[in-house]
């Protein structure tokens, strides 16, 4: 039950004359008491009111220089509603004081002035003023609505999160008081915590680094902790060290760090409770405190390797398909995501494919998320896992058939087209393969570019490996596109055929085509031989450079370096510039008269002034006499 006393005090040429003028009401109670001004309520003219709930009353009065005493019986917080005061002057400050002299002065706790609301805490059994103005014999008018709020300072057990997943160590932070409803001079405090179920939750080890004392105590203190495993209890005790004061407000005074273990099941609720508090201020004087509990849910969850988004245990090019198969898919972001080769644990999607697909961990499925395929090409996972389930379409529909050509066949030391082509399609959605050549100094990879099969709106991503003469590839359509049957040109590639080459045999490696459901269609390939001729530089470079071109630059998204090819038909006054996002020009690679045929700038991700530009998108534009060409590049760091 608490407790309230107030009284009024008008001093004169420093004699004090006790009185009495103050109304108020308990909420949600019939009763009414009322004292008339000037009432004299027993020889001190104090009067002590009781309740359960909270206290609405006011101070009331007509004399500049009003004093107010008020003594709480235990902590708590008042609020006064400080709204007008007339007077003869324009402004009444209202003064709080603790600990006060005879006179009413002691230490000023709030300064209040009309207009303005102010939350004081309370401590057990101190006193407490509130001066009307600075002197008294000046008439005035006012009425301060007070409100003791909550004397109830709670203790109560929270986490940072809601929800954890199985495995995943959290600490449990045991609070003292709030925002509304602080606690005051708190020297020490003991309690149990309590924690179920004890089947699945563990108090993790050692000691010393997974239970310790809070800030709200602060570092020079005394702390105790005891673990009853079987009866899921922490027995905890922290206190402040003399000569020292108590802490004011709220905070944690003590942390436990827990763990679910392996066989937790998902979904399970775990509850953590306050018994057995008792707490002191600093002259040993016990302070109330209502203990609260909380509950964490733990769930299963997955673990997502960044770019590994069809979770079969390697980043390749078949990774780019879920993009497409998911886009714009959306779901719940990782917690500190990011693009480093670890698992990652989080909550799963639905459907929990997507979750893979959400590479970079943002909460949505987009083109960012080609930049952890980059960052982690060809790493994999240290444990095997299976690799995605997928269903086949049925093969009586026949595989789709890739196969190359090459037009006008390859020329020794010139640059040369080649075009892996499909045909017999049946939705075709997604596309990845490995182009690969038998001997890789007889050919030499420079960029790749996306066919018409698939359209133009598609996700993308190469890598080109000259060193060992292949070069990866994979692209897809987005979600609601649906998949297509004319066939066509997948993808084609600009290559360098080595002058000694004579021969130059080519194979489609590591195939999967997907329709718009997901599901594996049935595949055919065609390798082939393609002999080299021997031409001179006119007929070969008229028959090779037809249109002014700009390939896409490879790698692509890229760090350190990537290789930006084009094609020129005439001799022409070019420039090779990358822009920002903004539009600003960060890096000039090229600008002069260059002859016709093919041209290559490799850009090291450095502006002009030869520092390194942030991660993002870029783009890069190809200018000439007569035309212009842009294309999108990505730099990761």
């Amino acid at each position: 039950m608490n407790a309230l006393k107030l009284k009024r005090a008008h001093h004169i040429f420093g004699y004090a004359l006790l009185f009495i003028g103050f109304a108020y009401s308990i909420l949600n109670a019939e009763a009414f008491y009322e004292t008339e001004p000037n009432d004299n309520i027993g020889d001190e003219g104090i009067i002590t009111i009781e309740a359960d709930c909270e206290l609405n009353g006011s101070l009331d009065g007509s004399d500049y220089g009003d004093l107010w005493y008020l003594m709480a019986n235990s902590s708590g917080l008042l609020q006064i509603n400080y709204e007008e005061a007339v007077m003869y002057t324009n402004s009444v400050t209202v003064t709080v004081f603790s600990n006060p002299d005879f006179y009413g002065f002691g230490n000023t706790v709030a300064e209040i002035t009309p207009g303005n609301d102010e939350q004081i805490p309370l401590s057990a059994d101190l006193y407490y003023t509130f001066r009307i103005g600075q002197y008294a014999g000046m008439d005035c008018s006012y009425s301060l609505p007070v409100i003791i709020i909550n004397n109830e300072v709670p203790i109560f057990p929270n986490t940072a999160l809601d929800a954890y997943f199985i495995e995943e160590e959290f600490w449990v932070d045991i609070h003292a008081g709030n925002a509304s409803t602080p606690v005051s001079d708190l020297f020490g405090v003991s309690f149990v915590l309590n924690y179920t179920p004890t089947d699945y939750l563990d108090v993790v080890m050692p000691a010393e680094n997974n239970r310790i004392g809070g800030s709200f105590i602060g570092p020079d203190s005394v702390f105790y902790s005891n673990v009853d495993e079987s009866a899921g209890r922490v027995h905890i005790g922290v206190s402040r060290k003399y000569p020292a004061a108590g802490a004011y407000g709220d905070g944690v005074v003590a942390r436990v760090k827990f763990v679910s273990n392996v066989n937790t099941p998902d979904q399970t609720q775990c509850d953590f409770t306050i018994t057995g508090v008792t707490s002191n201020d600093h002259n040993g004087n016990g302070i109330e405190l209502t203990p609260n509990m909380h509950s964490v849910l733990i769930n299963a969850g997955v673990d997502v390797w960044p770019g590994d988004t069809n979770n079969d245990g390697i980043v390749d090019q078949e990774d780019v398909l879920p993009l497409g198969l998911h886009w714009l898919a959306a779901g719940p972001a990782r917690d500190n995501a990011s693009a480093a080769w670890e698992a990652e644990r989080c909550t799963p999607w639905d459907p929990e494919a997507a979750t893979y697909a959400d590479a970079n961990g943002t909460g949505q499925v987009d083109q960012a998320d080609l930049l952890p395929i980059g960052l982690n090409w060809s790493k994999g996972q240290s444990e095997s896992i299976p690799k995605a389930v997928v269903k086949p379409v049925a093969e009586d529909e026949g595989p789709v058939t890739h196969y190359f050509n090459i037009g006008s066949g390859l020329t020794a030391g010139k640059t040369d087209t080649i075009k892996v082509m499909v045909k017999n399609l049946k939705q075709l959605f997604g596309n990845s393969f490995v182009v690969s050549v038998d001997e890789s100094s007889a050919m030499e990879f420079l960029s790749v570019q996306a066919g018409d099969v698939l359209g133009d709106d598609l996700v993308c991503y190469s890598r080109i490996d000259n060193e060992n003469g292949m070069v990866c590839v994979g692209m897809t359509r987005k979600a609601g596109q649906g998949g297509v049957n004319q066939e066509g040109v997948l993808c084609q590639f600009l290559v360098r055929t080595g002058v000694s080459a004579e021969t130059v045999q080519f194979k489609l490696m590591d195939v999967t085509a997907i329709n718009p459901e997901g599901e594996r269609l049935a595949i055919q390939t065609q390798d082939a031989a393609f002999s080299v001729s021997s031409t001179d530089k006119k007929t070969s470079e008229s028959a090779i450079i037809e249109t002014f071109r700009l390939h896409q630059n490879y790698p692509n998204p890229f760090n350190p370096s990537t290789t930006i090819a084009y094609d020129l038909p005439r001799q022409s006054h070019v420039r090779l510039q990358i822009f920002n996002i903004e539009g600003k020009l960060i890096r000039t690679l090229a600008s002069g008269i260059q002859p016709s045929g093919f041209h290559s700038a490799v850009w090291d991700g450095t502006d002009d002034t030869n520092n390194k530009v942030s991660n993002g998108m870029y783009f890069c534009r190809l200018i000439s006499d007569e035309r212009s060409l842009q294309m999108k590049i990505i730099y990761i760091k």
